[in-house]
């Protein structure tokens, strides 16, 4: 599959209209001194970006201070991009129809222009950039004791990567020596997002065990390499971050009972968590079924895992008994972060729902909304919340589908050869298996001839018939490459050892020919 048929197949624009391209043109270089009238100035402050290392697209930045009574001032200043982006226009009814950035490996279809999304509205370092700022006072605890909202303009003085901060914070020399000046409030935000997660699971919050692939590329789109994203303390602090200012933000716009796009996570199917409560115990999990399930007690059961072989069985089944995050315009609440509200806020340079979220926000700060504007608001909220969760869904499949096809054109250059492969998920024809690299192949029943496997009822493993052997999810296996599926990013392996019989027909007929000697 080329990159155009994978466009094709998910309804993927990659060019803008030509409505949006002329109004591109008209894009200013740079920020308007008009436009910094009635926003607090904040260039005096070390606001800084921290993203991954090749991201061009900074919608956040961050910043933090520590109070006088001891507790922690944390700014989340998030480019302003409804300033640029005027209700029902050209590029607005595009961006709504779009719903989402789509990150291909190495391209982005964007879901604004680059001339926005790379340039005016990207918070780069040493560049004037309007923001809305949310900031917070925090306690040693980790609670929220006070916030403030307003529109602003900043200065970033620095653009940090993921790799950069994780090695000032592990004591790389020459890194800590670079940035002196931000080091000492680096360690401030390390203290910070490790209170704040320490807060956040014990309210509930399900930390699942997931990996992301790390793809790399070269020139001309080959993969060269595939292997575990890292997720390291400098993720984990944006992370917290952004998730503070966006609860902040839900909480502020049900208070004012203003509308809000809420990013909801509703509870487990009732089926689903019967479906576990059989299962688990097989794995060596004690599990009690309740039918009102809180987080706390799904935390319990990954937490009572931990140190089982099966851990990460236990994972995965838990995660695939979650319903699916939507955005909704009523508040559901997100019952894996186990929060009461929730939406987002912090990145509208590449989703739509945080647009109309700014777009709110900024109006409320002006003061009371007149009846027509909130009419107006709910109608918008109601079409964002509806169009971009089914973009959403469909940006994942794509991504997903790239992603494997890549895997599968990468590990295509090594058929034949053996690995340690862990099983994931098993079905009635077969079971599939994933390498440490998140290279994931399906092993078909029928190629394991040592033997007549079938699925056991509780669709935990495969067991053989006549010799009882088993394939369970969570067994590591040694597979080797048997074929690869390039267009549909497909990869089958085979399990090493299964003893190969001869076919039954060769042996139907030795036996019909010995019985006719008889005679």
């Amino acid at each position: 599959m080329t990159f155009d048929d994978l466009l094709n197949e998910f309804h993927i624009m990659q060019d803008f209209p030509p409505s949006v391209k002329k109004w591109e043109e008209t894009i200013p270089q740079k920020v308007d001194k008009e436009d910094l009238k009635d926003r607090v100035d904040l260039t005096d402050k070390l606001i800084f970006t921290i993203d991954g290392d090749d991201a061009k697209d900074f919608d956040d930045a961050v910043s933090l201070e520590i109070l006088e009574n001891g507790n922690y001032y944390l700014g989340v200043h998030i480019a302003d991009v409804s300033n640029y982006v005027e209700e029902e226009s050209a590029v607005d009814r595009t961006a709504l129809a779009r719903g989402t950035s789509i990150y291909l490996i190495d391209t982005v279809v964007p879901m604004l222009p680059f001339g926005l999304s790379n340039e005016l509205c990207s918070l780069r370092p040493q560049k004037i950039r309007l923001t809305v700022s949310v900031f917070m006072e925090i306690s040693k605890q980790g609670k929220i004791v006070d916030y403030k909202i307003c529109t602003s303009f900043i200065k970033s003085k620095a653009r940090m990567t993921y790799t950069k901060v994780t090695k000032i914070l592990e004591g790389d020399a020459k890194l800590v020596e670079k940035y002196k000046d931000l080091e000492p409030t680096l360690k401030s935000m390390r203290e910070l997002a490790e209170i704040l997660k320490k807060r956040r699971v014990c309210k509930g919050s399900i930390e699942f065990e997931t990996y992301e692939s790390l793809i790399k590329l070269d020139k001309s789109g080959a993969p060269t390499k595939v292997e575990k994203y890292p997720i390291t303390i400098s993720n984990n602090i944006i992370e917290e971050f952004m998730l503070c200012a966006n609860v902040t933000v839900a909480k502020h716009l049900t208070a004012l009972k203003l509308p809000c796009v809420y990013r909801v996570h509703e509870e487990p199917d009732f089926d689903r968590v019967e479906r576990l409560a059989k299962v688990l115990p097989e794995l060596g999990v004690s599990f009690r079924f309740k039918p009102d399930m809180k987080p706390k007690d799904f935390q319990q059961i990954l937490h009572s895992a931990e140190n089982l072989e099966t851990s990460g069985v236990v994972n995965y089944l838990v995660l695939r008994s979650m319903s699916r995050a939507k955005y909704s315009e009523k508040n559901q609440g997100h019952f894996g972060l186990s929060f009461s509200h929730y939406c987002h806020f912090t990145s509208p340079i590449r989703r739509y729902p945080d647009v109309i979220v700014h777009r709110i926000l900024k109006e409320s700060l002006k003061g009371e909304l007149s009846q027509k504007r909130i009419i107006y608001f709910k109608e918008a909220v109601l079409a964002a919340a509806v169009l971009s969760s089914l973009n959403e869904a469909n940006a994942a499949s794509a991504e997903f589908k790239w992603k494997d096809i890549k895997k599968a054109e990468y590990i295509s250059n090594h058929i034949g050869e053996k690995y340690q492969a862990t099983i994931t998920h098993i079905i009635g024809s077969g079971f599939f298996a994933q390498l440490d690299n998140t290279v994931e192949g399906f092993v078909p029943a029928r190629t394991l001839e040592d033997d007549m496997y079938s699925m056991t009822e509780n669709g935990l493993s495969m067991i053989g018939r006549r010799t009882n052997r088993k394939f369970t999810i969570g067994d590591k296996v040694e597979i080797k490459v048997a074929a690869v599926d390039l267009a549909d990013g497909k990869v089958d392996f085979e399990v090493v050892g299964t003893r190969v019989l001869k076919p039954l027909r060769h042996r139907r007929k030795k036996n019909r020919n010995k019985r006719r000697k008889n005679k």
